[in-house]
């Protein structure tokens, strides 16, 4: 069975939360400082089998933290999402879980913020609720935050429409080269046919 002995351990920079935990046999294992007292190392510290396989398990806990760290810092994710990302870089599922738990105890991940951050934003740019349906799906937000999030959106498709295309296009009546471009942007917002047709002033989008 493997045993080390630490013999350093050096911040890698001034306010990074990772330490390089230098070991007798030249392997260096990197962790977050945290583990210092979980694992109460200090330089000189002989580690048997069990304690030197239970650090390397915090370092790919550590590291598979810092790649997710990195992804939600371009965007928010959601569970799903990160599990599946961290699945990709050979991630086994139990660090993988582990990893998004502590993320939401930490905060950084929320599927019904998430959820609400795109149900808004999308609404306000004039999309209908099938598209924001959509997004949600493609995220991969799970489904009691996506339908809490979908429920609490007006439901009135009809006047949604009709804001979005004046908003663009002016009221209608519409020339016939304006409503197919008018039916064409609302189409693309996720809008169903019927509610075209109305929007835009025409019993047909063709």
């Amino acid at each position: 069975m493997d045993a080390a002995r630490v013999t350093a351990i050096r911040r890698r920079r001034p306010g990074d939360p990772a330490v390089d935990v230098e070991l007798d046999s030249g392997e260096v294992v990197r962790v977050h400082d945290r583990r210092i007292a979980e694992h109460r190392l200090t330089a000189g510290l002989p580690l048997g089998g069990a304690g030197l396989d239970a650090l390397r398990r915090a370092a790919a806990f550590d590291e598979a933290e810092r790649r997710a760290l990195r992804l939600l810092a371009h965007r928010p994710r959601s569970r799903v999402e990160l599990r599946s990302r961290m699945a990709a870089w050979g991630v086994d599922d139990v660090t993988a879980v582990g990893v998004v738990e502590r993320l939401e105890e930490l905060g950084h991940v929320d599927d019904h913020r998430l959820a609400e951050a795109v149900a808004e934003r999308r609404h306000a740019q004039g999309y209908a609720r099938r598209h924001t349906a959509s997004e949600l799906a493609r995220l991969a937000v799970g489904d009691p935050a996506a339908e809490s999030v979908l429920a609490e959106l007006p439901e009135d498709e009809m006047s949604h429409a009709e804001r979005v295309v004046r908003r663009r296009f002016g009221p209608p009546p519409y020339d016939d080269r304006t409503a197919r471009r008018a039916a064409g942007y609302l189409h693309r917002r996720g809008f169903d046919a019927e509610v075209v047709a109305a929007a835009i002033g025409r019993s047909e989008t063709a």
